[in-house]
């Protein structure tokens, strides 16, 4: 398995634009607790403060840069 990181910081509408215009097959997860793990539990804390923060998510990116993490 290959993490592209750079994918993070790509837009979910513009991924699912991709692979309806490039015919890439989406394949359901097989995982038992699709859905309901930390990254969609983040997913949604992340909408929630884009209601009353602007640009939250590049916010956060930058500050997780800004800490120079293993890999940003």
């Amino acid at each position: 398995l290959t993490v592209i990181r750079p994918l993070c910081l790509t837009d979910e509408r513009d991924v699912m634009h991709a692979v309806g215009t490039q015919n890439i097959p989406i394949v359901k997860s097989r995982c038992p607790v699709n859905g309901n793990t930390d990254r969609s539990k983040t997913v949604d804390v992340i909408k929630t403060l884009g209601k009353d923060y602007k640009n939250i998510k590049e916010k956060t990116v930058g500050a997780m840069q800004r800490a120079h993490l293993c890999g940003w």
